[in-house]
């Protein structure tokens, strides 16, 4: 019994023994209120201390010189009441900025911060660490690559112009591969109201370009915008017209003439592209002639998706009359006689052509100069007559020439275009040839349907009556005098008489000459050549048609 007793008492010494222990240790363990928090009644109650297991994070972890890494700390449990206080450092303090400590916010587990580098011209690892309030430290390597490395902007594309409606693709490209994190390119436009952009766009980790949108602000007037691109210290720009889409820049394709009962087209065109669905653009008309406009003209011209440009039909009614079109509302009520002519144009309907032949004249030999004439001509002169469609015409007519005896008096020219751009009157030439008595002619013009005449009267002029070598016989090689002589006197301005040879190889005569004003007669030089057999030539003169002739012997 002893014995048990013994072993009793002794059991029950050790369990006492192990009760103190873990009573000292529990007390050890006890977490007191740190002594600047004093605006909270500090816990009567002990809690056990729970290690929190620290992680740390960079983001990224490789970048260049200047630009900024975010670290990330996490607890694997929240933050007590009293909140977490987490220790930074670095070893290369001189290579980036770190803020020396963060705060978790009680029951937070994550807080970040931001790693600021500076620039340098070398590569360079730099440690950053992080420490909680338990001593737990762990590290994290930031690696930084030099300044000289970093990648500059290569080019802005973007469009030259674009409409109101459109969001056009503008692409930024660098001159190497975006560094991790991506490149990020600040933009700007000098005018917000005309061309709005995005405040940044970013190039991704390893991609050279980065293609985004742009579009119009809210304006009413075209205009000229700059969108600047900006990386690091390189900067790109680009000027970028800015359309109204839908403002009208021209008024076109309207003949000057249009003819009654006939139709006509015209075209209109705004600044850009039509949208999907088209685009509807007004027709204004003015008409000065009458109380009703003698057309029939749509209110709205429909310009295709996709298209700058639609055409309209203008059917024009049986009145004659000016009138004004106009494809801009503004231009409608601020001008009434085309003013601003991109945007109107004036036209005028017309009735049928009424051929006329009138008024002949008399000109100088470059046709100019001209002066009234009566309706006859002396033979041999040229006389202008007056020829015309009554009117103006967008259509070109032909009006073909002809004389009822071509031998006394004919058109210069066998036709003559009217209308359209050749003007709706015109005048043309008619040459006379010698008549021994008054001889007249009926000058005719043609175009379809129509035939008008004028009557001429050609009455004997100024004639060759001779010609004449002296002396007849020639010794080759040398010079003869000739002479011209007429049935009166030349006119003032002389009379041009043509001379020619049958021989002109071995008889050389001037090609013409002139009589001066006032005389009957005048002479005129041949030469010869050398022969080895007599030759009989013939020397011609002529004026008007009319020929005299003589004949000269060359002899050895």
């Amino acid at each position: 019994m002893k014995k048990y007793f013994l072993l009793s008492v002794a059991l029950l010494l050790v369990i006492m023994s192990v009760c103190a222990s873990s009573m000292a240790i529990a007390a050890a363990r006890t977490i007191v209120a740190p002594a600047q928090i004093t605006n909270r009644q500090i816990p009567t109650k002990t809690a056990p201390f729970i290690r929190r297991t620290l992680q740390f994070t960079l983001s990224p972890d490789v970048l260049y010189a200047g630009q900024t890494s975010i670290g990330v700390v996490t607890l694997m449990a929240p933050a007590p009441d009293g909140g977490a206080r987490i220790n930074l450092s670095c070893d290369k303090p001189l290579m980036v900025s770190i803020p020396a400590v963060i705060t978790l916010a009680a029951r937070q587990s994550t807080a970040s911060f931001q790693i600021g580098t500076t620039a340098t011209s070398t590569d360079g690892v730099v440690k950053i660490s992080a420490t909680d309030e338990t001593g737990v430290t762990i590290s994290k390597p930031l690696q930084i690559v030099a300044n000289a490395a970093w990648p500059e902007l290569y080019g802005l594309t973007a469009p030259a112009s674009f409409s109101s409606w459109e969001t056009p693709a503008v692409t930024v490209r660098l001159t190497k591969p975006a560094p991790a994190g991506g490149a990020v390119i600040s933009l700007s436009s000098n005018n917000q109201s005309l061309l709005v952009v995005p405040a940044s766009v970013t190039v991704p980790a390893g991609q050279l370009s980065h293609t985004f949108t742009i579009r119009a602000g809210s304006f009413s007037a075209s205009g000229n915008a700059t969108l600047t691109a900006i990386y690091q210290t390189s900067t790109k720009s680009s000027t970028i017209q800015v359309l109204n889409g839908s403002s009208v820049t021209r008024l076109s394709g309207v003949p000057a003439y249009v003819k009654q009962n006939s139709q006509a087209n015209g075209t209109v065109t705004i600044a850009a592209p039509a949208p999907i669905g088209g685009w509807s653009v007004p027709i204004y008309v003015r008409d000065y002639t009458y109380s009703t406009t003698p057309v029939a003209i749509p209110t709205n011209v429909i310009i295709p998706a996709g298209q700058r440009s639609g055409t309209f039909t203008i059917t024009t009614q049986k009145q004659k009359g000016t009138v004004l079109i106009y494809a801009d509302a503004a231009a409608y009520q601020k001008t009434a006689d085309c003013n601003e002519i991109s945007k109107c144009q004036r036209f005028q309907v017309v009735g049928q052509p009424a051929l006329e032949l009138y008024d002949f004249v008399l000109c100088d030999q470059n046709g100019a100069n001209c002066k009234p004439s009566a309706s006859q001509i002396e033979a041999g002169k040229t006389i202008y007559v007056y020829i015309s469609l009554g009117g103006p015409f967008a259509e070109t007519y032909t009006a073909s020439l002809t004389s009822s005896n071509a031998q006394v008096a004919a058109p210069a020219i066998s036709s003559l275009n009217l209308g359209g751009n050749n003007g709706w009157y015109n005048r043309f030439p008619i040459k006379t040839y010698a008549v021994n008595a008054t001889t007249p002619v009926t000058i005719s013009a043609a175009i379809p349907g129509q035939t008008t005449t004028i009557q001429l009267q050609v009455l004997p002029g100024v004639m060759v009556t001779g010609v004449s070598v002296s002396p007849v016989s020639i010794t080759g090689g040398a010079f003869a005098t000739g002479t011209i002589t007429l049935n009166k006197a030349a006119p003032s301005d002389g009379l041009p008489v043509s001379l020619t040879s049958s021989n002109p190889s071995i008889l050389v005569a001037p090609g013409s000459v002139t009589v001066p004003a006032g005389q009957t007669s005048t002479t005129f030089i041949v030469s010869t050549v050398p022969v080895l057999s007599k030759a009989n030539i013939s020397i011609g003169a002529s004026y008007a048609g009319a020929q005299k002739t003589t004949s000269v012997f060359v002899t050895p």
